[in-house]
């Protein structure tokens, strides 16, 4: 008698977090493509998108490409090329499983982790910075009083250019 093969699954969880932070961001577009087809997801209020369960029914190797398609408001995007996930699957003790998964374009930003049978790529966005504005004020007195005087001459040089103020 001849023992049914057994399938097991595994779950693809992808992170989004602020670059050199582990702040969670939430907002963040991707379109994922795996053996369950092509999704389009965002990330919730945890940074998570979870994909899976995804079947194992055969030995080699599924191939799983995670493209961010939007950052969230306030962010940039480090990765532009998608993530190529190679998932190594095998036959042992009569079961067909995920053993291996690997991010095999590295790219700076994204990092690959494996926990039981859950591979998690987390994706890094950068926090574009905020500007803001300064005005200057020149007040012309005379030496040892408050006594304001009119008429003098400034050339100024700043960053918007070089003016000439009387």
């Amino acid at each position: 008698k001849k023992l049914t093969p057994k399938t097991r699954d595994y779950n693809l969880k992808l992170k989004k977090e602020e670059e050199g932070t582990s702040k969670k961001l939430e907002g963040a577009e991707f379109k994922i493509n795996s053996p369950n087809g092509e999704v389009t997801q965002t990330t919730n209020a945890s940074g998570e998108i979870n994909i899976g369960p995804i079947a194992v029914t055969a030995t080699g190797t599924d191939t799983i490409t995670i493209e961010e398609t939007k950052a969230p408001d306030g962010y940039e995007k480090i990765i532009t090329a998608p993530i190529t996930v190679q998932v190594t699957k095998v036959f042992e003790n009569n079961t067909y499983k995920m053993s291996t998964a690997q991010i095999t374009n590295a790219q700076t930003g994204a990092s690959l982790t494996l926990s039981g049978n859950t591979i998690t790529v987390t994706v890094e966005n950068k926090l574009i910075p905020k500007t803001s504005e300064y005005n200057l004020k020149l007040i012309k007195v005379e030496e040892g009083t408050s006594n304001k005087l009119e008429g003098a001459e400034f050339k100024i040089n700043s960053p918007n250019g070089e003016v000439t103020q009387t």
